[in-house]
């Protein structure tokens, strides 16, 4: 999967620097199956961690590896943008 990198996030009170292990481009597709499981788990991951754009049925999504932090869920254009090759715009 290659080297970490880091991505600098603007939030309001402060940049976070984040270290990225890797990115899965096509983890799943957001339908009707995803919804219902993760509504019986309690945590519904219905929009991109990074814009935090809502899902629509039928999207495809994309999985973060972050240093101390749980796995997150992206949305096709934060994946592109969050590659290594790119410049991250939050």
């Amino acid at each position: 999967m290659g080297e970490p990198w880091t991505v600098v996030r603007h939030i309001p009170a402060r940049d976070e620097t984040l270290t990225i292990f890797w990115i899965h481009p096509h983890f799943s597709v957001y339908n009707e199956v995803w919804v219902a499981i993760r509504a019986r788990l309690g945590r519904p991951l219905d929009a991109c961690w990074w814009c935090h754009k809502h899902f629509a049925i039928g999207d495809r999504i994309g999985l973060i590896a972050v240093k101390n932090k749980t796995n997150k869920v992206l949305c096709q254009p934060c994946v592109a943008g969050l590659s290594p090759t790119h410049e991250a715009q939050a």
